[in-house]
C-alpha cells in the first residue's frame, strides 16, 4: 500500500471510531456527505459485508418495539441520521447531531460514486415495476452506472415467503458491490440481516421508498421544504392515507418517548 493511501486508510479509521453518537443505545455516526461516503467505500474496498441503517423517528420507534430490529439498529455498521426529528432529538438528550440525510440522497451519492468509479450496484424491491422504472432514471442520471441486476419480488406480507434462496443466487450471479432493498422497514433490515452472510455483496443497504421517487411514482419534496426539514410534511401530503398514522400520531409518540427517556436515570440504554 502506497503512503498516501496508508494515510487515507487512517483517516477513514479514525473517522469510523470517533465520529459516533450514541443516540439512546444506537451508534448514529455524525459525518458530512463526502466523509459518510468515503466511510462506506473504504469498507467496499476491503470487501467487508456492510449494512447501513437510516434511523428515523418512525424506525427508532420500531427499534423499541421490535427486539430484533432494535438489535440492527444497536449494531448496525454504518447508523446515519434521517430526518429533522433525530437531529432535534439528539440536542434534547445534549448530543447534538450536526447530519442529517434522507436514505435517498444517499443512495443517490453512492450511485453516483458507483458511475465514477465503475462499481455496480443491484436493485432489489418494489411493485408493479417501480424497481425497472427506477433502473431507468439512472441510467438517465448516470449514463455510466453498472446496473448488475434488477428483481421485483412477490406481493407477499412476510419475507419468509420469498423464495431467498433463489433471490440470493440470482443477487451473488451478478457480483454486484452495492445492494440497494426497497421493502419498507423493518422489513428490509431484517431481510439484509437474515441473509447478509450468503450474499457476496460488500454494501447493503435498505432504501424504502426511493425506488417510488426515483421510478416516478411520487415527487420529491420541494428544496426549501428538505433543507427546514419538512419532507415528511411533502410526503404526507402524496400519501395521506398510508402514512397518516406514522406521521401525526408517531411524531407525537416519539417525542414522548425521547423525553421519558431523556429524563430517566439510565436514559442511554439499548433498545429492548
Amino acid at each position: 500500500m502506497k503512503p498516501s493511501q496508508v494515510q487515507q486508510a487512517g483517516h477513514i479509521e479514525h473517522l469510523l471510531t470517533v465520529h459516533r453518537t450514541d443516540f439512546f443505545g444506537i451508534p448514529v455516526v455524525d459525518l458530512p456527505m463526502a466523509d459518510l461516503v468515503s466511510q462506506v467505500e473504504h469498507h467496499l474496498l476491503r470487501r467487508e459485508s456492510t449494512h447501513i441503517v437510516n434511523l428515523n423517528p418512525h424506525h427508532f420507534l420500531f427499534a423499541r418495539e421490535d427486539h430484533e430490529f432494535g438489535k440492527i439498529c444497536a449494531s448496525g455498521d454504518i447508523v446515519f441520521a434521517d430526518g429533522i426529528g433525530i437531529v432535534f432529538a439528539s440536542v434534547l438528550q445534549k448530543k447534538g447531531i450536526r447530519y442529517r440525510y434522507t436514505g435517498l440522497d444517499v443512495m443517490v451519492k453512492l450511485c453516483t460514486l458507483s458511475a465514477e468509479k465503475n462499481y455496480s450496484i443491484f436493485l432489489f424491491g418494489g411493485q408493479n415495476g417501480i424497481v425497472q422504472r427506477c433502473a431507468a432514471h439512472l441510467r438517465q442520471l448516470f449514463p455510466t452506472l453498472k446496473i448488475a441486476g434488477v428483481l421485483e419480488p412477490p406481493n407477499v406480507r412476510d419475507i419468509d415467503e420469498f423464495d431467498n434462496e433463489e433471490i440470493v443466487r440470482l443477487v451473488n450471479e451478478t457480483k454486484p458491490d452495492f445492494l440497494f432493498v426497497a421493502l419498507g422497514a423493518p422489513k428490509q433490515e431484517k431481510w439484509i440481516e437474515g441473509y447478509r452472510n450468503k450474499l457476496n455483496v460488500p454494501v447493503m443497504m435498505g432504501v424504502g421508498g426511493s425506488f417510488d421517487i426515483l421510478g416516478g411514482r411520487f415527487s420529491r419534496a420541494p428544496r426549501w421544504m428538505r433543507a427546514l426539514g419538512f419532507e415528511w410534511l411533502h410526503r404526507l401530503r402524496m400519501e395521506p392515507r398510508r402514512l397518516a398514522g406514522r406521521y401525526l400520531v408517531g411524531i407525537p409518540r416519539f417525542l414522548l418517548l425521547v423525553l421519558r427517556l431523556k429524563f430517566r436515570s439510565k436514559p442511554n440504554q439499548p433498545p429492548q
